[in-house]
């Protein structure tokens, strides 16, 4: 799988694996106006669709970002930012919206890392580790504690170090 991390600026370009394009547009909440994080999708042929909660917002990076993750459907794509994650096609569709246990209240603690196994790409975060095959379809979905440490993957587990430096493994 191709990760990629994109920088939401003035002009930022999505590029899906089968080429097609689609520019983003990130809006972030307004003082005493519209309190919702939106990134917009727009396609070339003008159609836009609207990621609700889609971005890292910057309180851990120097800029807001996603992260583009791309399997092997070549028209989709799973963006991975925000409180939610959504899988796209260059069809201009939502193809499906994951749910994470990741909050506004908690931004500042956000954290993101990627690791790859034969159960599929582990999506490692402050609150979780979701679990994608190479299709982009969600196969596991557990809650961690923020300081819980990924270790790896075993025997269909995910191994877990707690601050105490005990080991503990997690189905997925």
């Amino acid at each position: 799988m191709k990760i990629t991390e994109v920088e939401l600026t003035d002009s930022s370009i999505l590029v899906f694996p089968d080429g097609a394009t689609a520019e983003l547009r990130y809006s972030a909440p307004q003082w005493g106006g519209d309190k919702r994080e939106v990134l917009r999708v727009q396609f070339p042929t003008a159609n836009e669709i609207e990621l609700d909660d889609a971005v890292d917002n910057g309180e851990t990076t120097d800029y807001p970002r996603i992260h583009s993750i791309a399997g092997s459907p070549r028209e989709s794509l799973l963006l991975f930012g925000g409180p939610m994650a959504y899988t796209i096609s260059s069809g201009e569709q939502i193809i499906e919206r994951i749910g994470l246990f990741r909050t506004w209240d908690c931004a500042e603690y956000w954290s993101t890392e990627f690791a790859e196994s034969s159960e599929g790409l582990m999506i490692v975060y402050e609150a979780g580790v979701l679990v994608v095959n190479q299709c982009l379809t969600p196969i596991g979905h557990i809650k961690k504690r923020f300081n819980d440490v990924y270790r790896g993957i075993h025997d269909g587990k995910v191994v877990l170090t707690d601050d105490a430096g005990r080991c503990f493994e997690t189905s997925i």
